[in-house]
This record gives structure tokens, sequence and C-alpha cells, in this order.
């Protein structure tokens, strides 16, 4: 399902409307116990395709795991 709109960051794409889209399929997505906040965050790389999964990738593990403070 989140890989119905792949975001590559090429410039006829809009990452608005990208995270606008994902917002609206992860919306109906409920796992017991797991906050939706969390869930969208493990699925949201899954998205990404090319450079931008890669950036994404390098900047969040630099993050060190401080999920809780965004």
């Amino acid at each position: 399902m989140v890989w119905k709109q792949l975001f590559s960051g090429a410039i006829n794409e809009d990452p608005l409307e990208h995270l606008q889209e994902f917002e609206e399929l992860c919306s109906s997505l409920v796992i017991s116990g797991m906050r939706k906040e969390t869930l969208w965050r493990k699925l949201f790389p899954f998205s990404l395709i090319r450079t931008v999964e890669q950036w994404y990738t390098l900047t969040i593990g630099s993050m060190n795991g401080d999920w809780e403070e965004l």
C-alpha cells in the first residue's frame, strides 16, 4: 500500500503532495499498542526511492534514535 506512490525527488514531484498522500494511505492502518506516528515513521522510508531514500536513511541514521523529540 505504501508503494502505491513512491517519491524520488524528481523535479516534477511535489514533496508536500507525497506527504499528504502517504498520510491518507496510512490513516487507515492501526497496530494495537503502537502510536500512529511510530507506525508512519516505520513505513515512510518504503515510500522513497533513489537518492531521496539514501538522503533520508543518512539523515535519520545520524539522529541516534531521538525520535521522541520530533
